[in-house]
Order: C-alpha cells, then structure tokens, then sequence
C-alpha cells in the first residue's frame, strides 16, 4: 500500500486519545503503522501495510479508539 493511501486513511478518522504514525519503512518500501496511547507512549496495535487484511484492520482499530 502506498504512503499517501495510509496518511489518507489516517485524515479520515478523528482519532484524539491516540498517536498514528508509519513508524519504519522497509527498504522494498512497506510501511509500518503504529497506534499508540498519547499519554502513556504505550502500544496498541502495529502491523505492516502487506499483511493480509492491513486496511481493513486498521480502520477497525481507529473507529474503536475514536471518540465519541
């Protein structure tokens, strides 16, 4: 998945209680994604953009920390 296809999920979602960042780029150019808590740095979910269903995964963890 390109860069600009995840920054583009990531502006959709309202996410405030979390960081949401591509945290490492492989050198065959995958990403990384990271979702972690803001006030504790603490890890919530990572996956790299080739792995099966990476999309879809990655908009169910954003609308689960959204807020209300």
């Amino acid at each position: 998945m390109e860069r600009k296809a995840i920054e583009q999920i990531l502006a959709k979602q309202p996410v405030m209680q979390v960081n949401v960042k591509i945290a490492a780029v492989s050198k065959y150019g995958d990403h990384q994604v990271e979702i972690r808590c803001k006030d504790t740095d603490r890890l919530i979910w990572r996956a790299w953009d080739f792995e099966k269903d990476f999309k879809e995964d990655l908009e169910r963890e954003l609308l689960r920390l959204a807020p209300l």
